[in-house]
């Protein structure tokens, strides 16, 4: 009778375990669907945001009997040499704008040749070379932060 005892026992104590790693998993489950549905409310792309926030702002000055007009300046005709811009310029400009990167940004390509476009002499800057003293910003004339990931922080 001893041995049967011990065996409801042991088997009592295995269903407990079971349970508790069930309820475990469950737990664990519903924490990262939890931060999965968090992520995605918060990584609304920026064009999505931006759009939506427009369209507000539309909204309210429909609301309130204004129109919402988009004007370019009377003189503009979309070329560079307009305004004395050159893409294929080789000289300075004296202008210094510098690119602030980090892992995980993007863009940072693209917004150096629209700041080069737009007469800047551009420096890309990484941030351990600011925070060792290889760089600093000194002689710079605007700092420009892109866009992306920074320090890896997704789930």
């Amino acid at each position: 009778m001893a041995s049967e005892d011990l065996r409801e026992y042991l088997e009592a104590a295995r269903q407990r375990r079971v349970h508790e790693q069930d309820a475990r998993k469950q737990e664990m489950a519903a924490r990262h669907e939890a931060r999965r549905r968090d992520f995605e409310a918060r990584s609304e792309p920026l064009n999505v945001h931006v759009v939506r926030v427009l369209e507000g702002a539309r909204a309210d000055l429909a609301e309130a009997g204004a129109k919402l007009e988009y004007k370019f300046q009377p003189k503009f005709d979309g070329k560079l040499s307009t305004y004395g811009l050159d893409p294929k310029r080789k000289t300075k400009s004296g202008i210094r704008a510098a690119i602030i990167r980090e892992k995980g940004v993007n863009s940072d390509r693209e917004m150096a040749y629209a700041l080069y476009l737009a007469g800047f002499d551009v420096k890309d800057v990484h941030m351990t070379d600011l925070v060792s003293g290889r760089e600093d910003l000194s002689d710079v004339n605007m700092i420009v932060f892109v866009g992306g990931f920074s320090n890896s922080d997704v789930y």
